[in-house]
């Protein structure tokens, strides 16, 4: 490599990194791309973040994405910092149709104090509590931590857990959560309320994460209806993101019965509501978001796109892209929807997208919630929100879609070094530098091609000691740094993964 071009990747890398202090926002995701796994018998972790906090705060804890099952298996689900789910708010459930409308999304967000140091998180399934299938799923899925240091000038985040309860939601909109927040700076706030919906067959409940004690509707709102007396636990994931100025502000988890009056009007709810907060006067962590209100679109043939947010990213990091709210479909049709960062998801692997159908002519509306996580360079990069009639195609191939698209980002401490039109020809892994090193040290790698890629560091014993980079990557050449001041003198080995390409090398920390 060009090592004039090492030393200028090297000035932008130090610039990035003595901006930021070391109580920074920060964000780590793992892909779950797990098909036909044993769920039954006890809780099965299949997604886990081994992270370190670099000061006290808050994380913020996300597990979402599509569950396919049998039709006879209810599946549990949570984000959890223990490899269990805990019972009411402490996951959600959810359960298929029938044995071809088998694909569930769903979401569900814990937040959790934390204080300087090692903290591991769990993407968590079991069947429970009915077992009259095979006992077997596949998750497709994102686990995703986010940190938020304490200090009222930075970004912070707030949680309250919604365990509701036989409730009357007949009449008028019933508040089932709210959360107060006192800011310094104007900014932008990300309402997010999450969870299941347990309901009478023959009421549709809308459910909101809302400034106001009502909801608005199209993009304001999702709406859920259980499917039969078997089936009334029904997931669902409402985002908005608010501009706010400085001084008090109230969010509220809305709930009511709104059309298809038949049953009791009676509901119980178990979720999240979650505010994050981000200021103006950051610079750095920001947020940006788009409603989507797309009528009787066609979306067969190719991927459409019904969002689109362009960000500018003033370092390099990372960007998280949600896409949730609910698809109004035909019977026949399955809905692909994805958040993405090309307007194609096509090679995005499992994870890549979330799948709903409609179930009968009476329930056609579907919710759901898609996220990924993208590493970045800095500058100017557009994230998308796509849909398209995928594989069963037996009804118009329109959809009414209504969802919010949302991009936050994230400065991190990996930058991009690629000669102007020109891209790698091979993977490779270099030799770090300094080597031996005390207490930092530069990594450098290629990628020929755009994809998952995976930079972690373990210890002589062949345990996980750091994680460097996980996530989508474009092509090119790229760099991370391994601060190992918190570690003792010895032998370390740091391995790439991209696609089939696996690659060791050791490095010697010395005191």
């Amino acid at each position: 490599m060009n090592r004039l071009l090492v030393s200028a990747g090297l000035v932008l890398l130090c610039s990035a990194i003595t901006t930021q202090s070391l109580a920074q926002t920060k964000i780590w995701h793992r892909r779950v791309d797990e098909t036909i796994i044993n769920v039954r018998g006890a809780p099965v972790v299949v997604g886990q973040l081994n992270v370190w906090i670099p000061d006290s705060g808050h994380v913020l804890v996300q597990f979402n994405g599509v569950c396919i099952a049998d039709s006879g298996d209810g599946i549990r689900l949570a984000a959890s910092n223990t490899p269990n789910w805990g019972s009411d708010d402490g996951g959600v459930s959810v359960k298929a149709a029938t044995a071809d409308d088998n694909q569930r999304s769903f979401s569900h967000t814990r937040m959790y104090p934390v204080s300087a140091g090692n903290h591991t998180f769990y993407a968590v399934v079991e069947n429970f509590p009915e077992k009259s299938g095979r006992g077997t799923a596949s998750i497709y899925a994102s686990l995703t931590v986010k940190f938020f240091p304490e200090g009222a000038e930075s970004p912070f985040v707030r949680h309250q857990g919604i365990k509701v309860t036989d409730i009357d939601v007949r009449g008028e909109p019933a508040v089932v959560g709210e959360i107060h927040i006192d800011v310094p700076h104007s900014g932008h706030a990300v309402v997010r309320f999450d969870g299941y919906c347990y309901s009478d067959v023959g009421d549709r409940i809308a459910l909101a994460a809302s400034r106001i004690e009502d909801w608005l509707g199209n993009d304001g709102a999702v709406s859920v209806k259980a499917t039969d007396a078997s089936n009334r636990r029904t997931p669902f994931s409402h985002t908005r993101v608010y501009p706010i100025a400085a001084g008090y502000h109230i969010y509220f988890a809305v709930a009511e019965n709104i059309g298809g009056y038949i049953g009791s009007g009676i509901a119980s709810i178990y979720a999240s509501l979650s505010v994050e907060y981000f200021p103006d006067s950051d610079g750095q962590a920001f947020v940006k978001h788009q409603g989507i209100v797309e009528d009787n679109i066609n979306v067969r043939g190719n991927p459409v796109v019904v969002g689109q947010v362009n960000i500018t990213a003033p370092l390099p990091g990372q960007v998280w892209v949600q896409f949730d709210g609910h698809c109004y479909s035909d019977v026949g049709d399955r809905i692909a929807l994805a958040s993405c960062s090309s307007p194609d998801f096509r090679g995005g692997g499992n994870d890549g997208i979330v799948i709903v159908e409609a179930t009968n002519s009476d329930l056609r509306n579907d919710s759901f919630s898609h996220s990924r996580v993208y590493l970045v360079p800095a500058g100017s990069h557009d994230l998308y929100a796509l849909a398209e009639n995928y594989v069963e195609t037996a009804g118009s191939g329109e959809a009414s879609i209504y969802a919010s698209l949302t991009v936050e980002f994230f400065p991190g401490s990996v930058s991009e070094v690629k000669p102007s039109g020109e891209v790698p020809t091979e993977y490779a892994l270099s030799q770090n530098y300094p080597n031996p090193f005390n207490p930092s040290t530069t990594i450098e790698y290629t990628l020929p091609h755009a994809g998952f890629v995976m930079l972690k560091v373990y210890n002589v014993l062949g345990e996980e000691v750091s994680t460097l980079v996980e996530g989508e990557y474009t092509a090119g050449a790229f760099r991370a740094t391994w601060d190992a001041s918190r570690f003792p003198s010895g032998v370390y080995f740091y391995r790439l993964t991209a696609g089939e390409y696996v690659k060791t090398r050791s490095m010697l920390l010395i005191r």
